[in-house]
């Protein structure tokens, strides 16, 4: 399972290009464009939930959903830091069974990406669109094909600190439109010495014409999407690397 090794370190890296209030500020404005009617939200792939704390900071009243025990420890910790109530549900998204209504649903850091089989990620837009209340917002980001393909396509990235250093190494299928990145850690633990460990990561490139045909066939309606952290709205993908798209459930 995808982060198990990478759960300690994760906030780590991120933010080595992340800066989480930036990206809760983002997140929330696209809700507030797209009308949510309440503040209750759903953040899907919650992670340590660096992006979830924000945006209770923000007012909202978030509850997350993960599928790592690693990252959802980790979650916890953080909240229970703050002293801030965030519910936490360790289920795969594509199983969701969450019984309480949310007027909205948030997934950043290309989480959907991780579905890599259509089928699946189907079931989890469903099962989201089945989680909102009527006029509920989802939003959500992915890695374009110009990322996955050309950007990670088949070159190795490192990264050093004290405490870590891992190498990422991708390799993009044309065939599939999947990226597979095998991730090897070297994490400092006691007396200086670094302990091994490796994981695998797939994710599938989904161009913004098939993202809007599962929307459909999951009952959302398609609203926008845009250029990451940008008010520019895609029409049509070019040389985007990550793009935000945003759906609602409308009345039936």
């Amino acid at each position: 399972m995808a982060y198990e090794s990478l759960a300690k370190v994760y906030d780590k890296i991120m933010r080595e290009d992340v800066d989480y209030g930036e990206w809760a500020r983002y997140t929330d404005s696209l809700f507030c464009e797209s009308g949510i009617r309440g503040n209750k939200i759903l953040d899907l792939g919650c992670g340590t939930g660096g992006i979830t704390l924000e945006m209770s900071k923000l007012g909202r009243e978030m509850s997350g959903v993960d599928i790592s025990e690693e990252m959802i420890a980790e979650a916890k910790k953080k909240f229970a830091a703050e002293n801030i109530d965030v519910k936490l549900y360790q289920q795969d998204i594509s199983a969701l069974t969450i019984e309480e209504k949310f007027h909205g649903a948030m997934a950043t850091f290309d989480t959907f990406n991780y579905l890599c089989d259509r089928a699946k990620l189907l079931s989890a837009l469903k099962n989201i669109h089945a989680a909102l209340e009527v006029g509920g917002v989802l939003v959500f980001d992915y890695n374009t094909r110009f990322k996955l393909a050309d950007i990670l396509g088949d070159n190795t990235y490192t990264y050093y600190s004290d405490e870590t250093v891992y190498i990422w190494e991708n390799e993009y299928n044309p065939n599939t439109q999947i990226c597979k990145m095998q991730l090897t850690f070297f994490l400092r633990e006691q007396d200086d010495l670094y302990v091994r460990r490796e994981e695998i990561h797939r994710q599938r490139a989904y161009s913004l014409a098939q993202w809007k045909k599962l929307l459909k066939e999951s009952g959302f309606t398609f609203l926008h999407a845009y250029d990451q952290l940008s008010t520019e709205k895609v029409i049509k993908e070019s040389f985007e690397e990550k793009i935000f798209v945003t759906a609602k459930k409308l009345g039936e």
